[in-house]
């Protein structure tokens, strides 16, 4: 395994692939957490499906919501 710590050169002109890895792994899940509060708010509201509210966000599959409605309503 190389070290994300070596200089460019030393990695013939490649870049660290772990560390790109890593932050891209982040990226998605701080907008999936963002994603499944907003669609918490949503589905507080009552207006729109599960279905409906999946659609507006790639980061969410129908499962997701689901089953954040069934916690939802575990907690009331």
């Amino acid at each position: 395994m190389e070290s994300c710590f070596l200089r460019r050169s030393d990695l013939g002109g490649r870049q660290c692939n772990h560390m790109q890895t890593y932050v891209a792994n982040k990226e998605k899940e701080a907008a999936k957490k963002t994603a499944i509060e907003a669609a918490g708010n949503m589905l507080k509201t009552g207006k729109l499906s599960v279905e409906e509210v999946a659609a507006c966000f790639t980061e969410l599959s129908i499962e997701d919501v689901r089953h954040l409605k069934e916690e939802m309503m575990q907690a009331v």
